[in-house]
């Protein structure tokens, strides 16, 4: 009777661990993928948070990159390059991103917007997760553009987004 007992608290005991390690050794990360529906041909991809972010912004050869993270495990060595905010609750339909980044002699400046249009979002919650699909606009920065801060867009750019957040 006793030998059973023990049986089951190391079985509940070894349940437990299997699913309580993933939530403590990790935060969900949040990967982003964005084509364009239409020319110009515009990317939007990376993981716009979580621990740090890194989310690249592609027209023709030129990339415009939000970065913080750290590039070893004690972030002795940090990589950082534009703000990026997050707004989001993609169960509830919502998602933007607001980009920021700081010029000399003139402090933090508003580079633009990436929101999922509403009514497109189609949202599935995974076992470790969710999974969602969409289309989206963004309105900002060209990644073209040679001055300081980068030149708008002379219009915004629908995309088709799929977007994954998991353990």
């Amino acid at each position: 009777m006793k030998k059973s007992m023990i049986t089951k608290s190391s079985l509940s005991l070894l349940l437990f661990l299997e699913y309580s390690i993933p939530a403590i050794a990790g935060t969900p990360q949040l990967n982003l993928d964005c084509k364009s529906t239409s020319s110009p041909n515009m990317i939007i991809s990376g993981y716009p948070r979580g621990e740090g972010y890194d989310l690249k912004i592609k027209m023709e050869n030129a990339t415009l990159s939000y970065i913080d993270k750290c590039k070893d495990p004690n972030c002795s060595n940090h990589e950082k390059q534009g703000n990026l905010f997050v707004v989001e609750a993609l169960n509830k339909k919502v998602f933007t991103l607001y980009f920021v980044v700081n010029v000399d002699g003139v402090g933090d400046v508003f580079m633009g917007q990436f929101y999922a249009l509403p009514d497109s979002v189609k949202y599935t919650q995974t076992p470790h997760g969710y999974r969602a699909q969409y289309k989206a606009i963004y309105d900002g920065a060209d990644p073209r553009s040679k001055s300081d801060p980068k030149a708008y867009l002379s219009h915004p750019i629908e995309l088709s987004c799929s977007q994954q957040e998991e353990l």
